[in-house]
Formats: structure tokens, C-alpha cells, sequence
């Protein structure tokens, strides 16, 4: 529903029912998002443009420096505060897959608990299930959220060993950095994949 308000189109692959405004706006192009640079995301540190996502919601809040988080403030938002594996305080099991599923369940939207689904293996309403400590929902599964840097895997070499405050990402593709600017986690199969 926000991103239909400001750029007046819902965009998205799941748009029938009477709940899908509150479903998160999926198949999104980058270029649609900040602007330019469709082919190359994320490109860090370019000027949003002023018909674009952010530039609409900049406008809109008066608040400049809105942006797409970073990999680590987005991981910071996601975890409030945890350390475990899931921001309930559980670290998931492999030992233990029933136990770590029922878990799972009361905070993600996942593959399997959307198998089930009147529309099998796809978005769902935001804020239906526990929120994370700090009030924030659909932080694990439901769907892709693109970041502004790529996230990486090797932080060492990235960083070096002290302890990095609000670090940014790589802003450019590397073997070291495969992930290109997604967390969360998708019940989608391949064929509903983030444009």
C-alpha cells in the first residue's frame, strides 16, 4: 500500500486478495527503487533520483538521508540485539529440525509453512507473525530486501581484525562477495526470484 501510494502502481508478483496491500512489494527493479543504474546492483554513494522509491520517500518524510540500509545495519535492525540464530534468543539445530521448525514458524514465513497457502509458495501479509524485540516484523523469511552494499562472507579481509562500527559492504561484486545486496530469506521457488 506505501509503495502504490507513492509511485502509484503496486509492482509486485502477488497482488490479488483482499490482504495484498499489506504484502511486502516484490519483483521491484533497482533502477525503480533509487534510480539509475538498473543493471548493476547495488550501486552504492550514486544520487537517488527524485522518481524513484526513495527519492518519492525522501520527499515525502523531508528526510534527506533516507536510504536503503547496509548489509550490517540491516543484520543490526534484524537481530535487535541478538546474537542466536533467530531474534527470539534460539539458535537453530540441525540435531533437532522439528524443534528448530516449530521455531522458525513463529517468526518466518518460510517454504514450508507457506506450501499450505490459498497462494502455495508465496508472499504473505506482513506483521502476522512475532515481531523482534524491537517492534520490527518479517525480519526473517517472507521475502528478499535488498540492501545498499553486497553483503560478504569474509569480513576479515574486508575489515581486518577490529571490531567495525556501522561498517559498509563491498559496493562492487567480487568472488569474496557473492551475495548481492539481499538478506532475509525467500519461501519463493526460483521462478518468483527478486528482478
Amino acid at each position: 500500500a506505501q509503495y502504490r501510494r507513492l509511485m502509484g502502481s503496486s509492482g509486485g508478483a502477488f497482488l490479488t486478495g483482499a490482504d495484498a496491500p499489506r504484502r511486502p512489494v516484490t519483483s521491484i527493479a533497482y533502477s525503480a527503487i533509487r534510480g539509475l543504474g538498473s543493471n548493476s546492483l547495488p550501486l552504492g554513494g550514486h544520487q537517488v533520483t527524485d522518481a524513484s522509491y526513495i527519492g518519492k520517500l525522501r520527499a515525502f518524510t523531508g528526510i534527506r538521508s533516507l536510504d536503503l540500509p547496509t548489509e550490517a545495519r540491516w543484520e543490526y535492525a534484524a537481530r535487535a540485539g541478538c546474537g542466536n540464530s533467530l531474534y527470539t534468543g534460539v539458535d537453530l539445530d540441525t540435531a533437532t529440525s522439528a524443534a528448530s521448525t516449530a521455531e522458525l514458524d513463529e517468526v518466518a514465513w518460510t517454504y514450508s509453512n507457506t506450501s499450505t497457502n490459498a497462494v502455495k509458495n508465496s508472499t504473505m501479509p506482513v506483521g502476522l507473525k512475532h515481531p523482534n524485540a524491537w517492534g520490527l516484523y518479517d525480519m526473517i523469511g517472507n521475502c528478499m530486501e535488498i540492501c545498499l552494499d553486497y553483503a560478504t562472507t569474509d569480513w576479515q579481509s574486508h575489515f581486518g581484525s577490529a571490531i567495525a562500527i556501522d561498517p559498509v559492504g563491498p559496493t562492487t561484486w567480487n568472488t569474496a562477495s557473492p551475495m548481492c545486496g539481499l538478506r532475509s530469506s525467500s519461501p519463493w521457488d526460483s521462478a518468483n526470484t527478486l528482478k
